[in-house]
């Protein structure tokens, strides 16, 4: 598959409008993207302690660690937090940048 690329010149550059959010947004997706984050580290916690208690060495058998980490219970609900937090931020942000909505509403749960 051929890569398509399009050039953009300075003056189009220049003329981009990149919204500028109000501190009080920017404070609400940092602290919601760092919640996310430690339900990730969370699960990436779970995945180092199979990976020690099989004695697999992380930098192979990649799909054989993830469908043990997929069997784990604790990995797959830290897992499935943090992606519902991240859907969630982006929905959240998508709905401030777009207008409908001025600020970033907590995650339900």
């Amino acid at each position: 598959m051929a890569l398509i690329r399009k050039k953009i010149n300075f003056g189009q550059v220049r003329s981009l409008l990149i919204p500028v959010l109000p501190a009080n947004v920017q404070k609400e997706v940092q602290k919601q993207y760092l919640e996310m984050s430690k339900c990730h580290d969370r699960g990436m916690a779970v995945k180092e302690e199979i990976l020690l208690s099989e004695g697999i060495d992380s930098g192979r058998f990649g799909e054989a660690i993830n469908n043990l980490a997929n069997e784990n219970s604790r990995y797959k609900q830290a897992m499935a937090e943090a992606q519902k937090r991240l859907k969630h931020l982006i929905a959240e942000l998508e709905a401030v940048l777009e207008g409908e909505q001025k600020k970033i509403h907590p995650f339900p749960g």
